[in-house]
């Protein structure tokens, strides 16, 4: 533990990383090697000098792996394998968890904040149990080996102080402890002021009523405007430091598209393949749930789809007649009774699709509506666990338990019975469980109400109520063998032959698509390519000018050239690529000085607004709107938004007491449009509570400092330690 000494000894530690294999020393060798790792000095993570300790190390282990899992968890469908985005994602949010342990260690032992073997135990054998249950089950060590306690029969509580015997997991735990005091020490820190209070209130509640007239900048023709090359270029020495045309350091990469066609011999090969294997399990094919219908032809290495995209949908006549061809709208809907009808293969988009249609009519469900108060409520889960077990087991217990324990008004009273539903209408867990289940089966969906425990009871027969379940495999046809190859061999020649010829002239000469496109150095991806792992090396690795090998995109019939064209610093952009930027811009500026001219001498809204052609708006404005009208707003661009609260601020800044008019005496210019204001009067808010008020001021700042470990949200607290603490990334 030497190395964790030194850290409580000198707070302004600098933290070094050596080399991209951080990725490899927390994800493996494998993964190290897509990212060309491997050598011993880039496995070696380094703080001030010194290698980290080995429980430091199954640390950040731990906590990369608890970011995989999350990442894992949060991926839509039923393929949840971490492609190589998410990979480096789990890998630069378990370095961020790590290091902000190891900044918050050095601020414990100025601050005097420690955790002692004795407390530790107290809380996990004396303390409070959700305490215990958020360490050891809700945060970092959620994952670990969980499934083998359920399998035990322990309970989360019980398996959390069975793990917290493991030396490692109490040094993580002790960790994330001391991490807890520290921040709950900043958070009471906080104090909100009078003067404070009154602002907020002020800014919410204080009303400026206004009229207005706003012309977008959009409804003016833009030919019309077109600024000269000099007028550009004086534009740009004037502006070329604005916010708004500063840039993060990265690379432009040209992008070249090679288009794969598919052979006659690959079309027919796959369709054979597909077709053959469908009628030796045709008889399965037509048993099985959409479900396991789906399950079964995804990701298995015999399948012919090989890793199909299935899409489960709930339609009636008219969506179905949209959506496939006609001759199976009147197969699937000439039947009376429910039955399952398979069709295809069949071509379509460059695919071949197989269908899969369940007709049904209304069924009739019951179910009994549970709401645990949150993912930590035991009791509410445990009631869930034993209903579920209890109908399951013997289904004529249900009327009784829903009327007993159903929070659904609607039909806990009937106990549970919703009669006949159609599949319109309903949250989708809820409808999709309802009508792809069998007619006796009971299960638990999830929905935004709850948690359903639902039992199908019967099926109506009128041909009125029927609809239809689809079950859709699509699998892209693809070129394969000589075909590829053939390709791949003119792609090689042509990354070869760029250098000598230009790549953009070669590529225009034979026919290929070049795209551009522009990557910051502190991106985890490239936009489009996220999963191709030695085309992010190369651009991590590439200096300007070089042409990457050719690269396979995942089911398309695409190979990719990638040319370096140039790379920028962090600041200012260069001349050219602010240009187009600027013009834009400056054409905004013209059209507004035209819009200013058009009302000058005008001094009444109505004129103003007949001579723009707009409407008359009315308003209830207050200080902490974004803007007057419905202007578009972009978080990912401050100077936009700053420029329309600029014409809010305008408002507040005219007396609206002066006894004229209250016309705004210039025109406010916007990011999007020009605006012209009248004052009608000021409504001061009334009844200011300083306690609620100073009250939710304070949550709220310290609610920005709890978020310390929120990634979505980091800010404040992580940035000022990194700052403080000196941490440096060597990479």
């Amino acid at each position: 533990m030497a190395i964790i000494g030194e850290i409580r000894k000198r707070p302004t530690l600098i933290l070094v990383i050596i080399g991209l294999a951080l990725l490899a020393f927390v994800l493996g060798e494998a993964i190290a090697q897509q990212f060309g790792g491997g050598g011993e000095d880039e496995k070696t993570i380094m703080i001030n000098g010194e290698s980290i300790e080995p429980e430091q190390q199954e640390m950040l282990r731990s906590m990369t792996t608890f970011w995989g899992k999350r990442i894992q968890e949060n991926k839509r469908g039923q393929d949840r394998t971490l492609s190589a985005f998410d990979q480096r994602g789990a890998a630069q949010y378990g370095w961020l968890d790590f290091a902000e342990t190891m900044m918050v260690e050095t601020q414990n032992d100025l601050l005097g904040i420690e955790t002692s073997d004795e407390e530790l135990e107290l809380l996990f054998y004396k303390g409070d149990t959700m305490q215990v249950y958020n360490y050891m089950v809700g945060r970092l060590l959620k994952w670990d080996e969980i499934d083998t306690a359920r399998e035990k029969g322990l309970d989360l509580f019980s398996y959390g102080k069975i793990r917290y015997e493991k030396p490692q997991r109490r040094l993580e735990i002790r960790a994330m402890r001391q991490k807890d005091k520290y921040v709950s020490l900043l958070r009471s820190g906080f104090y909100a002021t009078n003067l404070e209070a009154e602002r907020d209130f002020a800014a919410s509640n204080d009303v400026r009523k206004i009229k207005y007239a706003y012309k977008a900048f959009s409804e003016l023709p833009s030919d019309k405007y077109i600024p000269s090359d000099e007028e550009i270029k004086a534009y740009y020495k004037e502006h070329k430091s604005d916010p708004e045309y500063r840039v993060k350091a990265g690379k432009v990469l040209k992008v070249v598209t090679v288009n794969m066609e598919p052979s006659e011999k690959n079309k027919t090969d796959q369709y054979n393949v597909l077709n053959n294997t469908i009628k030796k399990n045709y008889k399965n094919v037509m048993l099985i749930n959409d479900s396991a219908f789906v399950a079964q032809y995804k990701g298995v290495k015999k399948d012919p789809f090989g890793r199909p995209s299935p899409v489960v949908r709930q339609m009636d006549s008219a969506t179905f007649v949209q959506s496939f061809p006609q001759e199976y709208y009147d197969s699937v809907f000439s039947v009376g009774k429910d039955t399952t009808m398979v069709f295809g293969p069949y071509e379509e988009n460059g695919a071949y699709n197989l269908l899969k249609a369940r007709v049904h009519h209304q069924r009739r469900v019951r179910h009994i509506l549970i709401k645990p108060r949150d993912n930590y409520d035991q009791a509410g889960f445990a009631l869930l666990d034993s209903i579920y077990r209890t109908v399951k087991e013997d289904t004529s217990m249900f009327a009784q338990l829903a009327r007993e324990n159903s929070i659904d008004p609607g039909s806990a009273a009937n106990g549970g019975d919703m009669g006949f539903i159609p599949f319109q209408g309903w949250v989708a867990p809820f409808a999709r469980y309802a009508f792809t289940a069998e007619v006796g089966d009971v299960g638990v969906v999830r929905s935004q109400f709850g948690y359903h425990i639902m039992n199908i009871t019967d099926e109506a027969e009128a041909d009125s109520m029927k609809f239809v379940t689809t079950a859709l495999l699509s699998k892209p046809i693809m070129a394969q063998g000589s075909t590829v190859a053939k390709y791949k061999d003119e792609a090689k020649n042509f990354a070869i032959d760029s250098y000598d010829m230009g790549l953009e002239a070669l590529a225009d000469s034979l026919g290929y698509f070049v795209s551009e496109l522009k990557v910051s150095e502190s991106d985890l991806a490239i936009q489009g390519y996220e999963d191709i792992s030695l085309l992010y090396k190369f651009f991590k690795n590439g200096v300007a000018g070089d042409v990457s090998s050719v690269y396979s995109l995942k089911d398309k019939n695409q190979l990719i050239i990638v040319k370096i064209d140039k790379t920028y610093e962090d600041g200012p952009m260069d001349e050219e690529s602010a240009l187009e930027q600027m013009k834009n811009d400056l054409i905004n500026e013209k059209k507004a000085e035209q819009l200013k001219n058009e009302i000058s001498g005008k001094s009444d809204l109505a004129s103003i607004a007949q001579t723009w052609g707009v409407q008359i708006a009315n308003k209830d404005l207050r200080f902490s709107d974004a803007s007057i009208a419905g202007i578009r707003q972009s978080m990912d661009n401050p100077a936009l938004d700053n420029a329309e609260l600029y014409a809010v601020g305008a408002v507040f800044g005219k007396d609206a007491n002066d006894g004229g008019s209250g016309m705004m005496d210039n025109v406010l210019i916007g990011k999007e449009g020009v605006y012209m204001v009248q004052v009608l009067s000021e409504q001061k808010g009334e009844g200011i509570d300083y306690v609620d008020t100073k009250d939710r001021l304070q949550r709220q700042y310290s609610n920005s400092i709890s978020s310390m470990s929120d990634l979505n949200r980091k800010v404040g607290l992580y940035h000022a330690l990194k700052k403080y603490i000196e941490v440096e990334d060597n990479r």
